[in-house]
């Protein structure tokens, strides 16, 4: 009888731990965005009544980059903030919405593309981008810099100063 009364607590104790283990664990749950993600076309809608410009972030869930820029770059709280600050984010599977990644040329992925607030074009910036530069590129775009100077020669003086 006290074997089985061990057996019994330690059993209930084992299941008890691996509960609370479980219960830290955050793989299982929903991983939380530090900026709002829309769908294409709410966000295009969005853009246009918030006056913010679009960044279309395409992707897909077998691209190795995209997910490198996914829990690199985009976690950098420079890029954060100016994402929020400047742009309604949308991101599209490119295997599920070939529809969009066609209209947009979109040859490789990961790709984004910045649109003005009404919906015009501003310019694709294919590939893979490393937090630093990817900084620049939101800072040039969403204080619409762009209109102005040309890209290269701006970050220079940037990175020079």
């Amino acid at each position: 009888m006290k074997k089985s009364a061990l057996l019994i607590i330690g059993l209930t104790l084992a299941v008890f731990m691996a509960n609370i283990a479980l219960a830290g664990d955050t793989s299982t749950k929903e991983k939380v965005s530090p900026f709002k993600i829309y769908d294409y076309e709410e966000g295009l809608k969005k853009a246009e009544n918030d006056s913010l410009h679009v960044a279309i972030f395409f992707k897909t869930t077998w691209c190795k980059y995209c997910k490198v820029m996914d829990s690199t770059t985009m976690k950098d709280q420079r890029i954060i903030d100016l994402l929020n600050q400047h742009f309604i984010v949308v991101k599209v599977d490119g295997d599920k919405r070939k529809d969009l990644s066609r209209s947009f040329g979109v040859k490789g992925y990961p790709e984004t593309w910045f649109l003005k607030s009404n919906g015009d074009r501003i310019a694709p910036a294919p590939g893979y981008w490393p937090a630093d530069d990817f900084y620049l590129l939101l800072k040039y775009i969403g204080e619409d810099i762009y209109q102005n100077e040309e890209f290269l020669k701006w970050a220079e003086k940037q990175k020079k100063s």
